[in-house]
């Protein structure tokens, strides 16, 4: 109960007037439908036992067409049924997965980095949609099960008390043996899930591992790791399927053997007149009617769950961080300043990496940050671009939510044309042709311009990364720049062109970057020396 209380806090904003209403409608068709299921019994009643006797063509004819009507009805109560189940799982995954990609859009970028793609894409997917089917499930077919269950037996008993019990001892024994059957399943399935996983995270150690592998020539041996888990997870998996085989043989068993006991029964009932063929008849359909909702029945808690389980792996992606985003935004009496930190501490894992650091940094104002490695000059850059958590406050002084421009130390490119890299997000700005051609040039990636195809970061170097970032940042003269080691993989004649030519373009920006290249470094340019993990800084003109 404690899991569906959480789930539900959690996804109560989806929960809107539009899902219940399309909750609600779903139920009644569902109603319906589970109703319309049970006429054909009625109907092969009503010609077994009122139509024969007499054989009245004309009722007969009546009748059949009373059933072809029932039939096409049914039909389109079927469809309208699967439209609205449709509508109502692409709603609740419109909602959830917004909800889910907005949570991960405005948390630490420290704490997604913890995450592997692939694990953020089957989480935001095969996991939505596991809690979806398994709520809808748990919520919506178990109640109308129990009850169709409940009304089934009525039927039964009403149809014929004596054969109605003998059939319920019949189904309560095959259900039994359903039970035992669905634990000894779900704790193979587990079994089976637990060894895919080793299989798949035996692979990315493989792929993770594969230079040195090749290195110290150990394919042969990596080979051998790799199928002995796998051989290993195809065996639980036969075993699996055997025994899933076996239980629909001794099923089938049962159903049939419950089947062949309860004619033989009828046929004696009939025999001294205390029931009749179409009762009969109509009761065998009935009872097998039984089935499909019972089997569901069984297997609640394996539902539940699935989907308990599923919710505890998305939930770290669900909850929001209390500290993100906290970044101030004021347009107070001091027009000259522009970013203001004050007492910025920031640690991970309990290493503090930044203690108290302050900091005012006027508009226009080229602000180097150096210092030696680790001292925590990347991480102040992240920080100031709102990346990661931290204690303190940071404060930028302006009318409006500035625009804001970033290369930090990890490439930023998209898989995308070089057009699109440095064009993307940026509808309101006018970008041309030419200007794209003109700023190409000016940091020597001619070699770009009316190149069509798709770029991969991994096959090219990373001094063309840079550079395609830095463009992009020329483009669209941003109000604050932060750059961490903008040029550290461009050799030095490259530098000079590329980083002046910024530097006129960005000339109205305020620019803050960390380097340890002294000659990026301005006359004018304020440094700011980070020692170590302390406080301590000094600022300095260059020379």
């Amino acid at each position: 109960m404690k899991n569906l209380i959480e789930i539900y806090n959690q996804f109560k904003d989806v929960i809107n007037r539009k899902a219940f209403l399309l909750f609600l409608l779903q139920f009644t068709l569902k109603v319906i439908f589970l109703l319309f299921t049970l006429i054909p019994a009625f109907i092969v009643m009503y010609i077994f036992d009122t139509i024969l006797p007499t054989f009245d063509k004309g009722t007969l004819t009546n009748t059949l067409l009373f059933l072809l009507l029932f039939l096409v009805l049914f039909a389109i109560l079927e469809y309208f049924l699967a439209k609205v189940q449709l509508k109502t799982n692409i709603f609740l995954k419109q909602k959830t997965q917004k909800q889910v990609v907005n949570s991960i859009l405005n948390k630490d970028y420290m704490s997604i980095k913890k995450f592997g793609e692939g694990d953020l894409i089957y989480r935001t997917k095969q996991d939505l949609e596991m809690i979806i089917q398994r709520g809808l499930y748990l919520f919506l077919e178990i109640p109308l099960n129990f009850f169709l269950v409940l009304a089934l037996c009525i039927i039964m008993f009403y149809f014929n008390p004596f054969l109605a019990t003998i059939a319920f001892l019949l189904i309560f024994s095959e259900s039994i043996y359903s039970f035992f059957f669905s634990k000894t399943y779900e704790s193979k399935v587990q079994k089976v899930k637990i060894l895919e996983s080793k299989t798949m995270e035996s692979l990315k150690q493989l792929m993770d591992r594969l230079l040195f592998i090749k290195l110290n020539n150990l394919s042969s041996y990596e080979e051998r790791s790799y199928m002995n888990v796998y051989e290993d997870a195809l065996g639980k998996g036969e075993s699996l399927s055997l025994y899933q085989a076996k239980h629909k043989a001794i099923i089938g068993i049962m159903a049939n053997s419950k089947q062949l006991v309860i004619i033989a029964v009828g046929a004696y009932l009939i025999s001294i007149n205390q029931t009749t063929i179409g009762v009969l008849l109509a009761f065998t359909q009935i009872m097998f009617r039984t089935a499909q909702p019972l089997d569901s029945l069984y297997f609640v808690p394996f539902i539940y769950k699935d989907m308990t389980t599923s919710f505890q792996r998305i939930k770290p992606l669900l909850e929001r961080d209390e500290r993100y985003g906290i970044r101030e935004y004021t347009n107070d009496s001091d027009p000259d300043i522009i970013i203001s930190c004050r007492n910025l501490t920031y640690s991970v894992d309990g290493k503090l990496i930044i203690k108290d650091f302050n900091i005012d940094v006027e508009r226009g104002e080229r602000v180097a940050i150096i210092g030696q490695s680790g001292s925590g000059k990347s991480t102040l850059c992240k920080l100031i671009a709102g990346l990661f958590n931290y204690q303190g406050t940071i404060t930028i002084r302006s009318n409006t939510e500035p625009s804001i421009g970033f290369l930090i130390d990890e490439c930023s490119l998209l898989r995308g044309t070089v057009v699109e890299n440095l064009t993307y997000g940026t509808e309101n700005i006018p970008i041309t042709n030419t200007d794209i051609k003109e700023v190409l040039k000016e940091v020597k990636l001619e070699h770009f311009i009316d190149n069509a195809s798709i770029i991969d970061k991994t096959k090219i170097s990373r001094g063309e990364q840079q550079r395609l970032e830095l463009a992009r940042i020329m483009l669209t003269k941003p109000d604050i720049i932060i750059l961490d080691e903008p040029t550290s993989a461009l050799d030095t004649d490259t530098e000079k062109v590329v980083w002046s030519n910024f530097l006129n373009r960005t000339v109205d920006s305020t620019i803050i970057y960390t380097t340890h290249k002294k000659s990026i470094i301005g006359y004018n340019d304020r440094i700011v020396n980070l020692q170590s993990r302390n406080t301590s800084i000094e600022n300095q003109i260059a020379n």
